[in-house]
């Protein structure tokens, strides 16, 4: 008996960080946690196709005391297009038994 179901679907996510790296690895990790289903166990998530939705550098001037020691920094922006491919399981299709 196969419990497995198995379902394509889109996930936009999005992430901000300090680094490129950092925003784009928070954003990957954001897929399987904007996962979630009602009464299904999700036990697999399958990246299929990825695409960037929009990347964006943001830069602004820091001061210390608001005058002292100014510094640039910048926070990159990302939000990206995946399809994915989910197993799961439907709960309210296991029978038990008494």
């Amino acid at each position: 008996m196969n419990i497995a179901n198995t379902e394509k679907t889109t996930v936009i996510v999005e992430s901000e960080s300090e680094s490129k790296e950092r925003a784009l690895a928070d954003a990957l990790t954001k897929v399987s946690k904007s996962i979630n289903r009602d009464n299904q166990l999700v036990f697999r998530v399958k990246p299929v196709n990825l695409s960037i939705v929009e990347a964006k550098e943001r830069k602004f001037k820091e001061k210390f005391l608001w005058l002292f020691f100014p510094r640039v920094r910048k926070k990159f922006f990302i939000r990206l297009k995946v399809d994915v491919e989910i197993q799961y399981i439907d709960i309210n299709d296991i029978k038990f038994e008494n």
